[in-house]
């Protein structure tokens, strides 16, 4: 009989541990995604990996951010200035902690924003030395960023001082 009631009394317990498991995956569930369909208007961290001339990630409280910077457009890796936009950049940060203000959140789930370190608007300075484009059609309203870019360009900073350099964006479509 004890057997019985011992056999019984574990089946219970059992039975009610497996519903307080799944509620903690579901509410686990829930807050990753709250977590993932909120968009912060800052945030602040410590630089991580530079990929390229655009894009940083970032850690903040534990949590990982990849941020691609908004309003520009670096050349990639492999075309001539990639590699060094990414110097540029990494010069400019060195291990440093960033401020972003996020503007919005891209379709592959980074954060675009205006990146600044020791309070330098990486942004525009990407573009004034001619490591980046302004990128017209994301940025309409960064007017400062058009003439930083016209006058890089007089000025044959950086990838303007190609004959005639290629446009990321461009470069991305014959790919």
């Amino acid at each position: 009989m004890k057997k019985l009631i011992y056999i019984i009394m574990l089946l219970i317990f059992s039975y009610f541990s497996k519903f307080q498991v799944e509620e903690k995956k579901s509410s686990k569930k829930n807050i990753e995604h709250s977590k993932k369909s909120e968009i912060p208007k800052e945030v602040r961290g410590k630089v991580l990996y530079i990929p390229d001339g655009d894009t940083i990630h970032i850690t903040m409280n534990g949590e990982k951010f990849k941020i691609r910077f908004y309003g520009i457009d670096c050349p990639e890796i492999s075309q001539p200035y990639g590699l060094e936009a990414k110097e540029f950049l990494m010069r400019h940060i060195d291990k440093n902690d960033v401020k972003v203000e996020v503007v919005e959140k891209d379709r592959y789930g980074r954060l675009v924003g205006k990146v600044y370190s020791r309070g330098v608007y990486l942004n525009e300075l990407m573009v004034e030395e001619g490591y980046a484009w302004w990128y017209k059609n994301y940025a309409k309203k960064e007017k400062k960023m058009e003439i930083l870019q016209i006058r890089a360009e007089k000025e044959k900073k950086g990838l303007w001082s190609q004959e005639n350099p290629q446009a990321p964006w461009e470069y991305r479509k014959k790919k």
